[in-house]
């Protein structure tokens, strides 16, 4: 599909512009410039460029990791790194490691207190640090979130309690995941070939008038195009996907009505036909944001709005799926660990299914 290359593309650029800070020699929240000579009193500093990294390592750690000035529990507290962190391991012993990192100090120049960044060599205990393949969502991320709201009201107390009132979310394995993939519950009528867009025009045909949609794929940030993806014969509704300068999105328009009703994704019709589930991979929080819809008759009603802010849903390849037994299937990454260090997407999935209360 093209909006999911276009998504490919996007992840791509986020990542170059979002790597990790604490790699670039002059970052941007240096307050002064003072000659690396002359300003190196305090901790273990390093010639960055002369200094050989031993291995790359990952905080396995939940709690994160403290980093030391030495290699000793009491020594002074210099640098904090969190769950999924990536590491260079300078030097290493039996219970600690060195890894290079741009520490930040205070110091008096000219009779001024300033900020001051350097190279320095930090201590850190190794048996909280691993491989990339160590770092996976456990049951307690499940319902980690950092937005959630209920009928468009934002909710800030018990969010894992009030989610559990609307969805249960399980962890389960690769096979139990392929397995379910022969019992998929679609309701889309993929007749791409009915609606054919004509010069950048696209024309649906509704009983009180024809909605035109017109792609502008040449006007940089008010870039649109859009995409004829089929109908659902029984909400009589088509399924419109539509590629902006940096994002997309799905919608439904009427067939009668002509009524639009947007999805931050593809929007998943549950077996029993009673809800809708969308769930997009953000990347520009790292979250999965999920919209769960309710379906009366043929009213589309959003209640649930979410960001978890521990997983996304993978993007390739992209699963995700209803099943009959009523439970929607996906593949999903940690956050931590989605991209791979050259910036290319992690392919090793875990797997959830999703079940409305």
């Amino acid at each position: 599909m093209k909006i999911l290359s276009n998504f490919v593309l996007l992840l791509a650029l986020l990542f170059l512009i979002s790597c990790d800070k604490k790699n670039e020699k002059n970052p941007e929240n240096t307050v002064t410039e003072i000659p690396y000579e002359e300003t190196i009193t305090k901790g273990n500093p390093i010639d960055y460029d002369n200094t050989k990294v031993l291995e790359t390592v990952y905080v396995i750690s939940k709690e994160g990791i403290v980093g030391k000035s030495q290699a000793d529990q009491t020594a002074e507290s210099i640098a904090t790194y969190k769950y999924g962190d990536r590491l260079e391991v300078i030097e290493t012993t039996d219970k600690w490691l060195g890894i290079r990192d741009r520490v930040s100090r205070e110091i008096v120049a000219e009779g001024k207190t300033v900020q001051q960044w350097q190279w320095e060599k930090v201590y850190v205990l190794k048996y909280k640090t691993g491989s990339k393949d160590q770092i996976k969502i456990t049951t307690s991320d499940l319902y980690s979130v950092y937005n959630l709201q209920i009928n468009e009201e934002v909710i800030t107390l018990e969010t894992e309690k009030k989610i559990k009132n609307y969805l249960t979310i399980e962890l389960i394995d690769k096979d139990f995941f392929e397995s379910k993939k022969s019992t998929e519950v679609s309701f889309l009528v993929a007749d791409t070939t009915q609606i054919i867009k004509k010069n950048g025009i696209l024309e649906l045909p509704c009983q009180n008038k024809t909605v035109t949609y017109v792609d502008k794929p040449d006007s940089e940030e008010d870039r649109q195009e859009y995409f004829y993806e089929g109908q659902i014969p029984f909400l009589n509704q088509y399924v419109l996907s539509a590629s902006y300068y940096e994002s997309f999105d799905y919608r439904f328009v009427d067939k009668t009505t002509s009524k639009e009703i947007h999805f931050i994704d593809y929007p998943n019709i549950s077996p029993n036909k009673k809800h809708i589930i969308s769930i997009y991979t953000n990347p520009y929080e790292t979250s999965a944001d999920l919209e769960l819809f309710t379906i009366t008759d043929t009213q589309i009603k959003k209640i649930l709005y979410i960001s978890f802010n521990k997983w996304m849903p993978t993007v390739e390849p992209r699963d995700i799926f209803w099943s009959n037994d009523g439970y929607l299937y996906l593949s999903v990454n940690s956050v931590y660990t989605f991209w791979n260090a050259d910036g290319n997407l992690n392919k090793k999935s875990q797997y959830i299914r999703i079940k409305v209360r």
